[in-house]
C-alpha cells in the first residue's frame, strides 16, 4: 500500500536519476525526453498513491498521516502536501501538521502541465489547497480510471 512517505521516495529516486541513466533504465529512446520528462514520471508515483488512498477506505487516515521525506524538489514536496489537505478535505480526515509546514508552501507559481494554453483553465480548476500553495492543475488531475 502506498502512503504519501512512500511516494516521495519513488519521485526523489525518478528526479535524482540522470535524464541518460533514466531513459536507459526505462528503455526509452534518448528521443523519447520531449513525451517522457521525469516530471511526468514523478506524477505517476502521486497517482499509484491515489489509486491505493481509493482502493484501501479503512486505511485512509494512516495513509496520509505520515510525513512524507523530501524529494528534493519544492515543488513536489509543496504538491504533497496540497494533495494531503485536499484529500483530508474531502474525506473527512484529518490534516497532519506536516501538511501546513511553510516548506510545504511555494513561493513561486507553479504551473505542473507547462501548456501555455490550459494556464486560465488550471487557474479556474485548481483546488483551494493546491492554490494557496502556488500551485494550479485542472480537475482532470483526480480523474482515475
Amino acid at each position: 500500500m502506498e502512503t504519501l512517505k512512500s511516494t516521495s521516495i519513488c519521485i526523489k529516486k525518478i528526479l535524482e536519476t540522470s535524464q541518460e541513466e533514466f531513459y536507459k533504465k526505462n528503455g526509452l529512446d534518448l528521443n523519447a525526453a520531449k513525451y517522457y520528462s521525469k516530471e511526468y514520471n514523478a506524477f505517476t508515483c502521486i497517482r499509484n498513491f491515489l489509486d491505493d488512498f481509493y482502493h484501501y477506505k479503512d486505511n485512509r487516515q494512516s495513509i496520509i498521516n505520515e510525513e512524507p521525506n523530501p524529494t528534493g524538489n519544492n515543488h513536489f514536496d509543496a504538491f504533497l502536501a496540497a494533495l494531503c489537505e485536499y484529500l483530508a478535505y474531502h474525506y473527512n480526515l484529518k490534516l497532519p501538521d506536516w501538511a501546513l509546514m511553510q516548506n510545504r508552501f511555494l513561493k513561486k507559481w507553479w504551473f505542473p502541465n507547462n501548456y501555455n494554453f490550459m494556464i486560465p483553465t488550471c487557474l479556474m480548476q485548481s483546488p483551494a489547497s493546491f492554490k494557496r500553495r502556488g500551485i494550479f492543475i485542472d480537475d482532470s488531475f483526480f480523474q482515475r480510471v
